[in-house]
């Protein structure tokens, strides 16, 4: 197994999960510290450290404990430490060198041109694009891993530590240091353009989310209208935020929305953005409505033992076979090649229906005969470990699926239409633009579709963006755009828990 060797100085109160961010841009955990995902491992080969927790030994084996892995989110350095990190447990490096770049000792444009940044401020990934504004061509476009996400993978986890979160700002320097790498300096920079989630956008500017955490839910930032401020580390230009909805619905929707042309068509269309957040949009030119569900993290992988971002090693496409002996799991496809470290977001939903199309999974998720299923064996896996999907994880998979299809429903009935009214159906976000459509019918976490014409684009957030950088005159149809959005709270409505209890079965809509 590789290792990446890291050499940490202590800081007060600082985990080694906190010093491998702060120190070396290595990120970790996708539960934010809070000791669940077991995912943090790391071997102290040198230096003294607190002792092992309770939570550690919950969490680790004793010959896991003996070897010397300690769980990074629970350990503190006492003397400057070395450790091992195995390389399958690192999310990304934030360094310029793997920021997904080519060329990169080019400069992005010709000298005096005017460079122009639209940039996705995603929970999960950071997309930028930068342009010739003078030639309105797009040069450079690269992301890469949120460093908030040492923080907690979901927005909740994130406002909970939003102070400590603010303190460190690693967003700004993050761009900064790729845009730096792409030849531009600061002043250079002529203008800038940002979307993301409510809570993403606070963070940008430096604002308190906490009011965003408790009821009832309150933005620090004004919603429907752009937002124009200098952020510091991105240069003397201001950065303008497009219009946020509301709470949980941000300028990401906005910008997607008209991308996507929904504002303006007739016919009624659905929007969905499944990433680590599902924001669902449905409605035409009249009126559009919106939620928010958190249900991301689990469709993408990471809440679950055997989940993983699509990163090398990870699985993106597999197919269940019966054999006379059970069944046998075939990955079809492995980004990077080489052996597996786990399922990914896309795979995640199609594996999931194919175990329950083959009876491996009951309609209503319990796992068929066994406690969980083998998915790759230890021997053939990157991870030296059994890759197991356990019924703790197809619980969580129908918590994120039933969340969805719940709001989908609470949209249909507030409009006063049917599934068979949509016409139009647009997927976006890291898992909805790489979707199997037909094994998330079949599992119900979308509406039967016959007759609507459904496209999938991986990333009309930053598409928005791009539109609003390169016609600034535009801005004013983003502005309406939100204006015409209505928000649907599903945590207060009268009608989603019982929704989402009828959801919770893993089959195709009635």
């Amino acid at each position: 197994m590789d290792f990446i060797n890291a050499r940490l100085r202590p800081e007060p109160a600082r985990t080694l999960l906190d010093l491998l961010v702060r120190q070396t841009q290595l990120l970790l955990s996708v539960c934010g510290g809070r000791g669940r995902c077991g995912k943090c491992r790391v071997r102290v080969d040198a230096g003294r450290v607190t002792p092992v927790t309770e939570k550690e030994q919950q969490v680790l084996s004793s010959s896991e404990i003996e070897s010397g892995l300690r769980l990074a989110c629970s350990a503190r350095a006492l003397t400057p430490v070395t450790v091992s990190v195995p390389q399958w447990e690192v999310m990304n490096r934030m360094t310029n060198d793997e920021c997904g770049m080519t060329n990169r000792q080019s400069s992005i444009v010709n000298r005096n041109s005017q460079v122009g940044l639209a940039i996705d401020i995603g929970t999960t990934n950071v997309a930028v694009a930068g342009y010739d504004l003078e030639r309105r061509k797009l040069v450079r476009q690269a992301s890469f891993l949120n460093p908030q996400m040492s923080f907690g993978m979901d927005v909740v986890s994130r406002i909970s530590r939003g102070k400590a979160l603010i303190q460190d700002d690693a967003l700004a320097p993050a761009i900064h240091r790729l845009v730096k790498s792409w030849g531009v300096r600061l002043p250079d920079i002529a203008r800038v353009i940002a979307v993301g989630n409510t809570t993403m956008c606070h963070f940008l500017f430096r604002r308190d989310a906490s009011p965003l955490g408790v009821y009832p839910y309150r933005s620090e930032l004004p919603l429907r209208t752009s937002l124009t401020k200098v952020v510091r580390g991105l240069g003397p230009r201001r950065v303008t935020v497009l219009p946020l909805v509301g709470s949980y619905l941000g300028a990401d929707t906005v910008a997607a929305v008209v991308a996507s042309g929904m504002a303006r068509r007739r016919e009624l269309s659905l929007l969905l953005d499944l990433g680590t957040n599902g924001e669902i949009v449905l409605g035409n030119r009249d009126r559009l409505l919106a939620c928010s569900t958190a249900a991301g993290p689990a469709l993408e992988g990471a809440n679950l033992s055997c989940g993983v971002l699509a990163r090398d090693g990870a699985i993106t496409d597999c197919r269940i076979r019966l054999t006379a002996h059970g069944y046998r799991l075939t990955a079809t496809a492995v980004r990077g090649g080489g052996r597996p470290i786990g399922v990914c977001g896309s795979a995640v939903v199609k594996l999931l229906s194919e175990l329950v199309a083959r009876g491996l999974i009951e309609a209503g998720g319990r796992i068929t005969g066994r406690k969980s299923i083998l998915l790759v064996p230890a021997a053939a896996s990157g991870t030296g470990r059994d890759i197991l999907l356990t019924q703790a994880d197809v619980r969580e998979l129908q918590l994120a699926k039933a969340a969805i299809a719940a709001g989908v429903r609470i949209l249909l009935r507030e409009a006063g239409a049917d599934a068979a009214d949509i016409r139009r159906v647009v997927l976006t976000g890291l898992l909805g633009g790489r979707l199997d459509r037909a094994a998330a019918m079949r599992i119900g976490l979308l509406p039967k579709l016959k007759d609507a014409v459904i496209t999938q684009q991986p990333n009309l957030a930053l598409a928005g963006a791009e539109l609003a950088l390169l016609e600034p005159d535009r801005i004013a149809e983003f502005r309406a755009a939100a204006g015409m959005t209505r928000e649907v709270l599903l945590g207060s409505h009268a009608e989603f828990n019982e929704l989402f209890v009828e959801n919770l079965g893993l089959k195709s809509w009635a």
